[in-house]
């Protein structure tokens, strides 16, 4: 850590990083560990060393991991690394570019959880805070990529695409709203949509 923060040629500093697993354990223990804090699944994360070894114990023991092995000029590690497709994404929205700020305040959130005698006590000292309002236009680039994400409480079972969801909030007849959330340990931002029809009941992902 000292050197992450002192020494004058590194770029990442420790703000850059959402978690750390620094130690002498084996690799796949270290990557369970920072996607339950992360809650990130396995399929989520990419693994990159220089070990045969340690890239083949993970391929065995987490297979849904992406692995990586830098073989070649070390200028060609960035290149190698986004080859794939796994960071690419249709449209950046304010979440997407913000990532190591979510997941560092979701780590607190889960320490904060483990530290408090019930569940009740932890939704209380959470201090949560959610607002629901109609989606703007620089929120519909976030509602459509919920809807295709999401499983859980998508009644419908619909995935409504950015264009879809555009016509929809323009129509009189129907409405999209968005709900964000905040608590003691940051803001979340937009974690929920609804596509509502005005004549008819609520759908919400």
């Amino acid at each position: 850590m000292k050197v992450l923060q002192e020494h004058p040629e590194v770029v990442l500093r420790p703000d850059t990083f959402s978690t750390h697993a620094v130690n002498w354990g084996p690799k796949p223990d270290s990557i369970r560990t920072m996607a339950d804090a992360l809650n990130l699944p396995p399929s989520a994360l990419v693994f990159m060393d220089d070990s045969p070894f340690e890239l083949a114990h993970v391929e065995e023991e987490l297979p849904d991991v992406a692995t990586v092995p830098p073989t070649g000029d070390p200028a060609d590690l960035a290149r190698r690394l986004l080859s794939h497709g796994w960071f690419d994404v249709l449209e950046l929205t304010d979440a997407d570019q913000r990532p190591p700020e979510l997941y560092r305040a979701r780590h607190r959130r889960q320490e904060f959880e483990t530290e408090q005698a019930s569940s009740h006590a932890f939704l209380h000292g959470l201090g949560l805070c959610v607002r629901v309002a109609r989606a703007g236009e620089y929120d519909l680039g976030r509602v459509a990529q919920l809807s295709a994400r999401t499983d859980q409480f998508n009644l419908k079972a619909e995935r409504l695409d950015l264009a879809r969801t555009a016509r929809m909030d323009a129509d009189p007849g129907f409405a999209v709203l968005v709900c964000s959330v905040s608590d003691r340990f940051g803001d979340e931002g937009l974690v929920g949509a609804l596509w509502v029809e005005r004549s008819t009941a609520v759908h919400g992902g």
